[in-house]
């Protein structure tokens, strides 16, 4: 039996907050544990943390990229078959890819930014790792946003297929 749409949305609902709660765990027990001093910030200045946050950013440029070259990528793969029901379990399961890798780098920009916490204690690394955590709820895939993209990719989806030719005009109209 083919999974419905409700049940669908419910994977990738419960994949967001899953990718969520490790950071959000991890960043938790790190809060708790006494300072290490493993890695002190040299002459003032927190270089994990700085690392962590160029990492952040680089990684969420990356995502944008990567995400629009899968997508677009994807719709051409669609366009070249014939129109199906099938269109829309393709897209769902792009958009599922997608909120996986989009959520994965956010987690991993989070991680770092925990770890730099915990060797370095700046109140920065923390304020970035709770940005990236708020970035990966932020994607959480309700089913207006599910249905709003979806409406989206099958609007490009149906302006990158090939169009039937146009009628042509009867010959001999107006002869008698």
């Amino acid at each position: 039996m083919a999974e419905s749409l409700n049940d669908k949305l419910r994977v990738v609902q419960i994949l967001t907050v899953a990718l969520a709660m490790g950071p959000i765990m991890f960043g938790v027990v790190v809060l708790f544990l006494p300072p290490t001093g493993m890695a002190a910030p040299v002459h003032g200045m927190p270089l994990l943390t700085i690392a962590g946050i160029a990492f952040g950013v680089m990684l969420q440029v990356v995502r944008y990229f990567a995400t629009a070259i899968v997508t677009n990528s994807e719709l051409r793969r669609l366009a070249a078959t014939a129109r199906s029901e099938a269109d829309l379990d393709a897209l769902l399961d792009l958009h599922r890819r997608l909120m996986i890798v989009r959520a994965a780098m956010f987690e991993g920009a989070a991680f770092f930014l925990i770890i730099a916490y915990m060797l370095e204690r700046t109140p920065l690394a923390l304020a970035g790792a709770v940005f990236m955590i708020v970035g990966i709820l932020a994607g959480f895939p309700s089913e207006a946003r599910v249905a709003a993209w979806l409406e989206e990719k099958l609007k490009a989806l149906a302006a990158l297929r090939p169009h039937p030719p146009a009628p042509s005009p009867t010959r001999g109209q107006g002869e008698k």
